[in-house]
């Protein structure tokens, strides 16, 4: 994520209260971005939300399916997918409300 969107990302998750800067103990110039209690609680939903779409999807295949479609995605994770690919296209920046 480049620069700007990042900084984009981060007021939006402040204005939420999902997240907040805070000074660094070690660089009084920098600034370290935390989780808030509402942010980890939202985060806490989001992992179970993302639980339950894959135990759905993975349930819907015969046992069989299953095994070959875990063993496929890691095959990918590990090798083909490892490696990040630079996008040819610029970045999009969202645009601010």
């Amino acid at each position: 994520m480049d620069k700007t969107t990042m900084v984009v990302t981060v007021d939006a998750l402040e204005r939420a209260g999902l997240a907040e800067r805070r000074p660094s103990a070690n660089d009084r110039r920098a600034r370290i971005i935390a989780v808030t209690e509402k942010g980890a609680a939202m985060a806490g939903k989001s992992q179970a939300i993302v639980e339950e779409v894959h135990r759905d999807a993975i349930g819907s295949l015969p046992q069989q399916g299953r095994a070959a479609l875990v063993e496929g995605l890691a095959i990918l994770a590990q090798a083909h997918l490892a490696t990040p690919v630079d996008s040819p296209a610029p970045v999009r920046r969202a645009r601010q409300k």
